[in-house]
């Protein structure tokens, strides 16, 4: 109630409020709490000073690829590509030494371990290893045959594994990769494979890796890597050379963590239509029968479903496989009129015979000779059957190789590109 109002109602004026002043001790209380707080700010600034890990680039020698081999008589082969400090150049700018002009070092020690020869690498180089910027790991014929359970076991356990590096298998020794592969327009073969391989979807990350491995009801499959030689013509005086070319045409097959073999060029066309991690890829032709003897057609697919759907009778496993496969006729050798439906049908039923034959091929090579599942038929039986897939699981790879497949495949036409057909030439006066 304000003093006016109190006044005309005839009460007594309410006493004003008095505020005690503070104390000595009151007085010395805050100043205390005021100098704590300060100590405080000041002691974390102790934990706040700078990079206490910082690695400069001028201190570390960047790995760009990594290969592994295993000698005769069980030691293990550490192959490193360490790219030279002045053809890195990180910022995306500037200009680079022209190849064959010292681009990158390639460095191999033996050891017992792999930690042990890379210590060995380590004290032969002024810098210290970082593997942080790896792209590609290659494993040789001998290490992927007797296993690499061990192998793994150094990568995962390392902070600085690259989980997006990619893994090839080599057909001899991966060492030999690094040090006689010619990369044909990057600066190094680590980073020629790289792109060569997110240009053409063939790829596979070391994590997928690792888990196609330890995974129950699937088998890892990789790039298989080789040398081959090709013509190159380089510099303004056009002369011609013999020289050593990766080659990234087939697949090596896994079973746990050991080689059993190799898919060709046509088997891994087939096995990539029947992988579902492989549905829209690039860098994959079809070369099919066209309605004219000896004139094929290319078909070019662009993206695909697929449909798994095992089903147990008792002892006995079917498993039905639906793919549906879209893409472009990129070439055509033959004079059909494929602008009329009734052709096109035609073209697109001799399609479906080409990609049906390369599956079966990949089925017959993986399920017969093999014995191993690499397209993920397991993974979609422990969906449907998830109570029994715990007694079928360790057994998987048995099952699977006395399983009856069926392929049902349709393949579509979206494109024909800008001719509906191909020009006829005649002779002149014809």
């Amino acid at each position: 109630m304000c003093l006016g109002r109190a006044a005309r109602a005839g009460l007594p004026y309410p006493r004003p409020l008095s505020i005690p002043p503070l104390g000595r001790d009151h007085r010395e209380r805050g100043q205390a709490v005021k100098k704590a707080v300060i100590c405080l700010l000041l002691l974390t600034l102790l934990f706040t000073g700078g990079c206490w890990d910082l690695n400069e680039l001028n201190s570390i020698a960047i790995v760009l690829g990594t290969g592994i081999d295993k000698t005769p008589d069980g030691e293990v082969e550490l192959t490193l590509d360490i790219a030279l400090p002045s053809s890195v150049n990180l910022l995306g700018g500037g200009t680079s030494p022209t190849m064959g002009m010292g681009n990158f070092i390639v460095v191999s020690e033996k050891g017992k371990t792999i930690y042990e020869a890379q210590n060995k690498i380590n004290m032969r180089l002024s810098r210290r290893i970082s593997l942080g910027h790896n792209l590609v790991i290659i494993f040789g014929k001998r290490a992927a045959e007797q296993g690499l359970r061990d192998v793994l076991n150094f990568n995962y356990r390392i902070f600085q594994t690259r989980e997006a590096s990619w893994v090839f298998v080599s057909s001899g020794e991966a060492r030999e990769i690094f040090e006689k592969g010619r990369p044909l327009i990057e600066r190094t073969i680590s980073q020629y494979l790289d792109k060569t391989t997110i240009e053409n979807g063939i790829g596979v990350q070391f994590i997928r890796f690792v888990r196609d491995i330890y995974r129950q009801g699937i088998e890892a499959a990789v790039p298989q890597i080789t040398l081959k030689k090709g013509n190159l013509t380089i510099g303004p005086t056009g002369k011609s050379e013999q020289v050593p070319v990766p080659d990234l045409k087939g697949l090596a097959v896994f079973k746990g963590d050991k080689l059993v073999g190799f898919l060709n060029e046509e088997e891994t066309k087939g096995f990539r239509l029947l992988r579902s991690v492989y549905t829209k890829q690039k860098g994959m032709v079809i070369a099919a029968p066209g309605l004219q003897a000896g004139k094929e057609l290319s078909y070019e697919p662009l993206r695909w479903t697929i449909r798994i759907d095992p089903v147990q009778e008792k002892n006995n496993l079917k498993i039905f496989v639906k793919t549906d496969v879209l893409g472009n006729i990129v070439e055509q050798r033959g004079t059909e009129n494929i602008y009329n439906m009734k052709t096109l049908k035609r073209i697109e039923q001799n399609i479906n015979g080409e990609i049906e034959r390369l599956v079966q091929e990949a089925i017959r090579k993986a399920q017969g000779e093999y014995g191993t599942d690499v397209f993920g038929f397991g993974e979609a039986y422990h969906k449907k059957y998830k109570k029994t897939w715990p007694e079928i699981g360790p057994r998987w790879d048995d099952m699977f190789s006395n399983a009856e497949i069926y392929l049902d495949v349709s393949a579509a036409v979206r494109n024909t590109g800008l001719e509906t057909s191909r020009p006829v030439l005649r002779k002149e006066g014809g």
